[in-house]
């Protein structure tokens, strides 16, 4: 249902699903981001990060997310480098670096990390919309 933006039936079926299981909360918690219920999709990827054996970052990227969409750029930034750490080719990581930067008025740095995203994914639109 996530992959086809279906959001509410995802949560549906992740309510039923073993929740200590650190991809059902991952899941869970980018449903719920999707659905803009922030403070419920935090929960979830802190309840993941927990969960998550070493190496996995991706629950990481979502709580950045959260922390970002809460107007918290610099929590967002410092989890965003610890993914990025271990996960130096994720798109969206620099994406959102230069959404966080963006948000803190550092134009130049935004621009940075817009950049990087585009270059690691060139058919996605998003940052060099941001960029321009």
């Amino acid at each position: 249902y996530i992959g086809e933006s279906r959001y509410h039936p995802a949560l549906q079926a992740l309510g039923r699903a073993d929740t200590s299981n650190f991809m059902a909360s991952y899941g869970m918690g980018e449903a719920l981001l999707r659905e803009h219920r922030i403070d419920s999709a935090m929960v979830a990827f802190q309840r993941s990060i927990a969960m998550a054996p070493p190496g996995v970052v991706m629950p990481i990227f979502g709580y950045a997310e959260t922390l970002i969409k809460l107007e918290m750029p610099k929590e967002g930034i410092m989890a965003l480098r610890t993914g990025l750490k271990k996960m130096p080719r994720y798109p969206r990581a620099y994406f959102l670096m230069g959404l966080s930067f963006d948000m803190m008025r550092r134009y130049d740095s935004a621009m940075f990390y817009y950049r990087k995203a585009s270059k690691l994914d060139s058919t996605w639109a998003t940052p060099v919309y941001n960029l321009a």
